[in-house]
């Protein structure tokens, strides 16, 4: 059996990877370019989305509850 052959290439940049798999998420990229104490307003509808990927991406450094001023909304918090 002959062992394998490989070129390793060090003067240039390995190419980007062709899918959206490539380690980046719309949630991960949101969360990060949040400063600490910037908040928003989301839907009822929104919450488990939101909650399932700040628990993900943000684990005990954001607060999520209900909006006291209007009804069937929350408010996201990032703390830390």
């Amino acid at each position: 059996m002959s062992t394998p052959q490989f070129v390793i290439i060090k003067d240039k940049k390995a190419p980007v990877q062709g899918h959206r798999k490539s380690g980046t998420s719309f949630w991960r990229d949101l969360y990060e370019s949040m400063d600490v104490g910037d908040w928003f307003v989301l839907s009822k509808d929104e919450h488990s989305r939101v909650g399932k990927s700040a628990n993900t991406y943000l684990r005990g450094r954001y607060r999520l509850y209900k909006n006291s001023e209007q009804e069937g909304t929350y408010i996201f918090n990032k703390l830390k």
